[in-house]
């Protein structure tokens, strides 16, 4: 494993492991994922979390956010799991539309088929999670963990990264490297990084580490606001939607690709 000292040292790294991965190969679009999305006006918010956390506080706290967003109006984009902290996604989509009684509910999954296998179950258990997941917005079947990621950035306006592991990292790695190049499949998308304390009434964070990898004067210019406290994501989101509605009235904050229609096609982001 190697060590770095700043955010471009991590930068290149990554750079580096994508080219080595890819050897100049793009992968293919699957279906259209345009086709939902322009049914919905709704600023979507991507969810990072693992898939693998059994931690209760962090799956409730984040089933809860979910819910809080479905019925705020709030569009929902996620990994497509179905276990522990993913899972709670789902649920707390799920529980806005049957208790909450919100009918237009947006949710849309995205996964590869080695993922499901893990995250969901068999065949028939993905097939019956799929229909699910298109009751409430749709699934966009992706070749890798790289186009995964791709059609959550673009079809999102806002990023919630939860504490997780290193697929979480990675993602928020991602963000923060097509943030730097100022890709427009990222520009004026807020991240919200939820630094948990490790422990109750400790004064070190979760993600502390990878913060201090970026620079304190960047921040601002990322568009990266960090919150210790469960109760202040819903906020957070609140205030980054109102932000993105003051940099973009026409399309009233939403710069998902229902709205923008990106240069580079689906799936070329990252790669």
């Amino acid at each position: 494993m190697k060590e770095v000292e700043s955010i471009s040292d991590a930068h290149d790294i990554l750079k580096t492991y994508r080219d080595n991965y890819w050897h100049g190969e793009r992968p293919h679009n699957v279906g259209d994922p345009f086709k939902q999305a322009e049914e919905s006006d709704k600023f979507n918010v991507a969810i990072f979390c693992s898939a693998s956390t059994r931690n209760e506080a962090l799956v409730c706290e984040t089933e809860n956010l979910s819910y809080d967003l479905a019925m705020d109006n709030f569009g929902l984009m996620y990994g497509a799991g179905k276990k522990h902290m993913m899972g709670a996604v789902f649920d707390g989509a799920k529980r806005a539309k049957v208790e909450g009684g919100k009918d237009d509910i947006y949710l849309a999954g995205s996964s590869t088929t080695d993922i499901q296998q893990v995250e969901v179950g068999d065949g028939e258990q993905v097939e019956a999670f799929t229909a699910e997941l298109f009751q409430m917005g749709d699934y966009f079947h992706a070749k890798d963990i790289y186009q995964r990621m791709d059609y959550m950035i673009k079809g999102s306006d806002a990023f919630a990264i939860m504490p997780g592991g290193a697929g979480t990292v990675q993602e928020l790695a991602a963000l923060l490297m097509l943030k730097s190049e100022d890709a427009p499949s990222m520009r004026d998308k807020p991240i919200v990084v939820y630094n948990k304390p490790i422990a109750e009434e400790s004064e070190h964070g979760f993600y502390d580490t990878v913060l201090k990898l970026i620079p304190e004067k960047d921040f601002e210019a990322l568009g990266i606001k960090v919150v210790t406290d469960a109760k202040d994501l819903k906020l957070a989101f609140d205030e980054a939607r109102e932000w993105a509605k003051e940099q973009h009235p026409s399309t009233d904050g939403v710069q998902s690709w229902a709205h923008q229609r990106l240069e580079e096609p689906v799936g070329q982001t990252i790669h």
